[in-house]
Formats: structure tokens, sequence, C-alpha cells
């Protein structure tokens, strides 16, 4: 379901005219809060902050705003009540012209931990208000320099980095029946667009998992209501923005449609990230190179999360992952819910896994550098879409340049080293990988040359600090007693440029002239010890000097007393006034200097980006390559062998999810093969209740998917005739906002397979027609295994209770094998045999599994009469 958070809007008690806005965003069901319960129009606030407030409380009605105020961010009226409910904070006020009105906040650096509970937890959108020193008037500009959302979140701590966070735009064009897509990660800078059939649209859903949906704010209820039903249900916020033209790159291989997807995206990230708007450049998303996955199909397979409880945990994501990078295991997750249908590529990736499985020594040393190696997409947003960086992240790009490059290093020199013994063909596929490496070196030697790394770190953790105190720099100058104390911590070398060396010569020669002063000055206050003598400033005093009262009667004139206290006079001197005021200065013109050298760096970085972001991409999959190898390693799993005809060939499959469960409790899963051709392509497969049937099902349609992944696979020999589309009819489940019975739902998957299907497919149906009666569900399972195996001619796996189809498809010499699991007596009871064998299981053995099941003997006695009864009629 869409998570929504009704808002009441009350504009009755205030109203405030406000220039045209170029955007409006709102959210469905829009959910606003109140403006100001007091009812002041801001034109008669005297105050400065508060004008400010309410009027962009009412430039935001769907945003909780948080405006900073000196060290904290603040929220007011409703706003104030709503932050203080949702992060458990007490509730204070301010007053103005003798009324009282409520107020929350928190300290400043405080605000990304709060941003995650307010926008990732609870879904709100948050309009940042931020503060701007005015050196000319001495005062605070306030404007809101972001719009917070689930789908535009760029703070890694807010951010699962497993995952991708994309925001999607959704076009609909009904006379044609096309949907067009684009949909970013904002954070890592992918974007991407494509046009699908309506009925591909929850298969997009469920395998990009956006935030958050954007859709045209000029939609009719009706066209919007077809929208929502194409969706279906989607833990996602449904926004509304309006079509806008953009400045976004167009392309001639994108539809009128695609573009209009694409303005549409890019317009909504514009109200978000106002000051620093991405120009998204969307690559094509081929769906005809991939075995697509539909919705049902990733969740009845369990590749992201489990059915029952939604878990990671269980899931075939959570079982295979061996990656070390954070950027590798969003790729794992796409490769797996994307997995590819050229067989050349497909190939290409099982070179790569045998290669690094048969060298354990290249796979460990390999995987030792990944582990060092930061999310290298998501340095680079942080870095290229803010306007006021942190300057150490320059360093960590830098690490990332130069252990990417040690990555392929080691791969040439392990080939060099193999020399004559290596195999071209073995090697051919990861050396055409890693040969498109771009040269990036000459730009991190750049870094590692011009930046002094301490010195950086040093002025990061002072900014740190500083986010913690009650007060802006600005202000805390009036009130320090020595703010101008410490030396000025130098960041980029005085080799960087003429300028900067020339500024940090004359403070060397402003501090050698300071220390000469103090010497002198302690001469004349005739003390040996430093510290009885200080050159001090404050915003009070100004630049002065500090001693202790010793007596001394003899001191020069220049000294003037400015304040005297017990035991210490404070005086001035010409010469410390001048110097200081020089310090100062010079400090200010090296700080800003250094400011331009790092914007320099970043925007030779910015000029850099696709360079960077294709040597990450490269980084990702040579990180899920390298984990396909250890998992192949750990389980003794097999390189597949794939073709372009339809064979399925598997000898001892097993479930890797399954497995690993019955491991950790110390059992043990049976293996099954399976076989289809040609010749027979259909598997019908009989068996009792809790017998195996849905896993061996599963399984099947598994190994086929990691297989196309790259991975090798969960058996002791697989060969995989390249597969177009898997679906899976497993376990439904009713429909109740849509008004769908389990049946109706059950249907629906159906046909969508029986109109869908190819000859290059794999289906795999699960107890077809069991929500309504025997009879119907009987008929209904024959004619569904007639029209796979002679209109569709799908590969099928087709599990079922119904035993009668046995002699219902005697004689009509379809392509269809008969399967089945057995329950077997035993001294002890009965044991499941989980084992595969030809022919057909005629009892289901339900009520011995309802017994298992703890079913009570009184009952089972009922049930044993009843079934009886009915077989004797």
């Amino acid at each position: 379901m869409y998570r929504t958070i009704i808002r009441n809007i009350n504009t009755s008690k205030i109203k405030i005219s406000l220039p045209k806005k170029p955007l409006e965003v709102h959210r469905e069901p829009a959910k606003q809060f109140a403006i100001n319960p007091f009812g002041y129009h801001s034109d008669q606030l005297s105050s400065d902050l508060l004008r400010n407030v309410v009027t962009t409380i009412n430039n935001h009605p769907d945003a909780l705003v948080l405006t900073k105020v000196g060290g904290f961010y603040e929220a007011y009226y409703d706003h104030a009540l709503e932050l203080s409910k949702l992060l458990s904070f007490s509730l204070g006020d301010k007053s103005y012209n003798k009324t009282r009105f409520p107020m929350s906040g928190f300290p400043a650096y405080q605000l990304q931990k709060h941003l995650r509970t307010l926008v990732v937890d609870h879904s709100l959108f948050v309009a940042i208000n931020d503060q701007f020193f005015n050196h000319t008037t001495g005062t605070f500009d306030r404007r809101v320099t972001r719009v917070v959302t689930p789908g535009t979140l760029l703070d890694e701590s807010s951010l699962n980095p497993n995952t991708h966070n994309f925001i999607l735009s959704v076009i609909y064009q009904e006379p044609t029946q096309q949907v067009s897509l684009s949909w970013s990660d904002i954070s890592t800078g992918d974007s991407y667009a494509e046009t699908c059939k309506p009925a591909d649209l929850k298969s997009y859903l469920a395998r990009l998992s956006p935030s958050e949906i954007v859709l045209d704010i000029q939609l009719t209820p009706s066209q919007s209501s077809t929208l929502q039903r194409l969706m279906g249900s989607h833990d996602a916020i449904v926004t509304y923005a309006p079509m806008q033209e953009s400045k976004a790159k167009r392309s001639k291989e994108y539809t009128p449609l695609e573009n209009a997807a694409i303005s549409l995206l890019q317009s909504r990230i514009k109200t978000s990230l106002i000051e620093n708007t991405p120009e998204i450049s969307p690559m094509r998303d081929l769906a005809a190179n991939k075995l697509i996955l539909d919705a049902q199909t990733i969740k009845g397979l369990e590749l992201k999360s489990t059915i029952r409880d939604n878990r990671a945990a269980g899931s075939l994501l959570k079982a295979v992952r061996r990656t070390c990078t954070q950027h590798g295991h969003r790729m794992l997750e796409r490769w797996l819910c994307e997995p590819s249908s050229e067989i050349s590529k497909i190939r290409s990736r099982h070179d790569c896994v045998d290669l690094f499985k048969s060298r354990f020594q290249l796979r460990r040393d390999l995987r030792g550098f990944l582990k060092d190696i930061e999310d290298g997409p998501r340095l680079l947003q942080r870095i290229v879409l803010a306007s006021s960086f942190k300057p150490s992240l320059l360093l960590s790009v830098k690490r990332v340049i130069e252990k990417s490059q040690e990555v392929v290093n080691r791969i040439q020199y392990e080939h060099k080293y193999e020399g004559l013994h290596a195999k071209s063909t073995e090697w051919s596929s990861l050396l055409e990988l890693t040969k498109t490496l771009k040269p990036l070196i000459k730009f991190a030697n750049k870094v590692d040359q011009v930046i002094i790394e301490d010195a950086l770190r040093a002025k990061d953790t002072d900014e740190l600090e500083n986010e913690g105190e009650a007060e802006p720099e600005e202000t805390k100058r009036s009130n320090s007693s020595d703010i101008y104390n410490d030396d000025f911590k130098r960041s980029i070398t005085p080799r960087y440029s003429p300028r900067i060396a020339q500024l940090n010569k004359k403070l060397d020669k402003l501090y050698k002239s300071r220390d000469e002063l103090a010497k002198m000055v302690r001469n004349d206050f005739k003390v040996t010890d430093s510290s009885q003598v200080l050159l001090r400033s404050n915003q009070k005093l100004g630049h002065y000097i500090t001693a202790r009262k010793n007596g001394n009667k003899d001191i020069p004139s220049a000294y003037q007393v400015v304040a005297s206290q017990k035991s210490t006079a404070s005086y001035s001197h010409p010469q410390w006034t001048s110097i200081k005021s020089a310090i100062i200065d010079t400090s200010e013109e090296l700080e800003k200097a250094e400011r331009e050298a790092l914007t320099s760096l970043k925007d030779e970085l910015s000029a850099q980006s696709e360079a960077f972001k294709h040597n990450n991409n490269l980084i990702s999959q040579l990180d899920v390559l390298l984990s396909f190898a250890e998992l192949a390693e750990e389980k003794r799993w097999t390189r597949p062998h794939m073709t372009t005809d339809r064979t399925l060939d598997i000898k001892t499959g097993r479930h890797p999810s399954v497995e690993i469960a019955l491991q950790d409790s110390l059992n043990s899963f049976t293996p099954n093969d399976t076989y289809m051709d040609d010749k027979a392509y259909i598997n019908a497969i009989f068996g009792p209740n809790m017998g195996g049937k849905s896993t061996y099902l599963r399984q099947n349609a598994i190994i086929v998917v990691l297989a196309q992944a790259g991975s090798f696979v969960p058996a002791d020999k697989a060969v995989v005739g390249v597969v177009d589309r898997v679906f899976s009819r497993i376990g439904a489940s009713d429909d109740l906002s849509g008004g769908r019975s389990t049946f109706m739902v059950e249907m629906t998957e159906a046909a969508e397979i029986l109109s869908t299907s190819t000859p290059r497919s794999l289906v795999i149906m699960d107890e077809i027609g069991r929500g309504t009666t025997s009879v119907d569900g009987l008929s209904l399972a024959y004619a569904m295994l007639i029209h796979l195996a002679t209109e569709n001619k799908s590969r099928t796996l087709f599990a079922t209770h119904f035993h009668e189809l046995d002699d219902m498809l005697d004689g009509q010499n379809l392509p269809v094998r008969f399967l089945s699991t057995d329950l077997d007596a035993g001294p002890d009871g009965f044991a499941f045999t989980y084992t595969m064998r030809e022919g057909v299981c005629k009892d289901s053995h339900g009520l011995i599994v309802a017994k298992l099941a703890g079913v009570p003997d009184s009952c089972i006695a009922h049930a044993e009469e009843a079934s009886q009864k009915i077989k004797n009629r």
C-alpha cells in the first residue's frame, strides 16, 4: 500500500500575498500543516525571523519547515507540535507581542539523524530553511535550500547502502497503451528511461522499488485512478508535479513520451534540490537484452525479501551476497532482478567467475583491495551536488581511484605472471573488462600533492564541533575571549599556485614578527615565563596584551592600559595591533584562496565525473564476479553450460536459501534432478502437501536466474537453454483494496502467463485452481496445461493435487512428463521423501499432513469418515 500521511490544511487564520511560484508539488493525499494559528500576516511581523518563517511555511504547505537559528534548527506553530511528537522532544514556546506560540528544535549537527526519522521513517517532506550571514548588514538572510523527500535523500546516514534509492516518474498515454518511465538515484547519479506496456508497470516497480513516484499534476481523477490501478500495491510515496520544460539532455533515441517522463522527473527534482539541481542524463534501459522477471516472480521467488514477513533474511539476495563494496551490493541486486539474456555476456561472466574461482590468492588479494574502497558513486554526488562540500571527500575520491587502479594492476600482474601458461581464452573476458578502466590516477596524484591531509581533516573536525555550538561562527566573534588565538590551519600546499605560495610566505613572516614581538614584550615586563605575558584578541578589547601585575612601573609608554583586574592588566600596543590585523587579513585571504583551490579541484572532478562513474561501475562488476567465485568455492557450486536451445537439464539441484536454513538447523537438503527438452518441456508434479513441490518449482527458476545473472549454480550439473522470461504463479493472496478475491488474483496472474509466455520462457505454476470447486479447479488446470503445451509451448513446471490429470491427458501425445514426491510410512510414523520420481502420486495425504500439523484427533476422525463416504459414492 502507499504510505501516506493525511494532512488537514487550515488557511483561514492567515492570508499572505506571495509571488507566483514557478513549481508546485503535491503529495497524495495532501496532508498540510496549519500555518499560523494566531493569524499574523507576515507584513505585520516586525521580527525578520518570524516574517521569514511565516512566509516559508506558506510557500511549502506540504512540508515540515525547519529554520536554522544560530546553531539550532527550529520549528514553530503546528510544525513544532508535529516535530516534538515525532521526535519525542519536549515542547517549548516563544512569544511575540505578548502572545506565546509553540517552538521545538534540536542542535544543527543532529540534522541528518533527525531527517532519517522524519523522512525515512515517517515519510515527511522537510524544507530546510538555512541561514546565511550578510557581511554588509551584519544580519542573517534565510532561504529554503532544499526540500528533503524520500526520493531525494543524499546523506549516506539516511540511505540504505546496499540498495538504490530511486525516484520514478510515470507518464501514461492511454490511446497508444504505452507507459514511459524515467527514474534516477540522485545519491549515485544513475538515471534511466524506458517505455513499457501497461501490464509491465508493476514489474518495473517491483524491480526498482522506488521510494517516490511522480505523476503529472494535470492528470484527471480518472487518469490518476487508472495509473494507480496499473501500479498496484507498492510501498512508495506518490507525488504530483507539473510538466515543465527542463534543460535535461535530449536525444533522438527517446520518444516524445519518454522525453515527457524525463522532463517531469527533472522538474520534480528541481523542487527538492533547489540550489544544486543535477541535470539527469538517462541511459536507455534495454529490456530486450534481459531475462524479464515480473512483479509476482520477484516476489514469488523471494529474490529480495521473503513472502511471509517481507524481510531480507531468507531471501536469495541475502543467501548469495558475498560482495565487499556498497556499490557492489547494489550491482548484485540489479543482476539478480535483471539477469542477462545475451548468451555471450552470460558466458563472459562465467569465464571471469571460473578464473577467479581457480585462483585463490588472486581472489583474496582483490577482495582485500575492494574492502577498502568507499562508495564511489555516492561520494561523487555528495561533492558535485553540494554548494559547500566537505573538502576531505576529495581525499576519499583519491583513495577510490588509487584502490581501483590497484585492483586492475593486480589482475594484469597475475596475467603477466602466468605468461605463456595463461590460456588466452581463459583470460580474454576479464582482460576485455579491465582494459576499459579510465586513467584518473593523475587527478588522484594531484589531490595527494596539493592537499595537506592532516590539516584538512583537522579543519573538518573543527567544523563538526562548530556545528554543535549554539551560535554560528560569525556571532561567536563578539562573545569569545580569544577567537583569533590559533594559527591558521593550512590545507593546500604552497606549490599549488603562486598566490597561495605568496600568502603563505607573507603569513610566515607575520608569525615570525609576532614571535619577535612576544620576546620583546617579555623583556619589557621582565619575565621569562611565556605564560605570564600573552598576546590576545577579542571583539571587546581588540588586540591586546595581558600581563601579571608585578609592581613594574618602568614599562614603555607604548603600552596603554585598556582593562585591569586584581592580578592582571590588559594593554594595547600599536605594533601588536598592526601585526595581528595583518595576520587576520592575510589568513582570510589565504582561506579564500584555499577555498578557490578546493573548488577548482571539485570542478576538475566534475569534468571527469563520467570517467569516475565508469570506473566505479567496473569495480562493481568485478566485486560481483569475485563474490560469485567466492560463493561457488564456498558452496561447491557448478558452472552452468549455456545453450541456445530449450534444454533445462539439472542434476542434484538445490534451493540455496532453503539449504542454508536447513544447515543452520543441522538438517540436510534433498537435491533433485530436472530435465526438459523439445520432446517433454512440461513437468506435471504431484505429491503430498509439505512434500517439497513448491521448493522444487522455485529452486529450478532460481537456478535459471542465477545462471543468467552470471553466477555458478547449486547443482552438480546444469545445462540451461537461455530463457527470455520467468513466470511464477505461486501463493496468491487476496487483494482487498482492489476488490479482488484470492481466486480472482490467481486467475489474473494465470491469464497474464497464458497470454505472454513464449517457447523461450520458463513457467512455474503451483496448485492452480485451488480457490474454487474441485470440478472447476480440475477443469482449469487441465485447460491451462493444454494451452501451455500447444499454444505457448513454454518450459513449464506445473505442481498440482489433481491426479486425475494423468487420465485426462492420456493418449493425447503431449510433451508432458509426470513427477511425484511421496510420503513413506515407517516405524516412527510418516516421513516425506522430498525426492522426485517418475509417475503420479494418487494421494495427497492431506489428512496425514493435517494430523502432523496438530489438528485434534476428533477432527481427524470426522475427516476420515467423510473421506470414506466421498470415495464410496
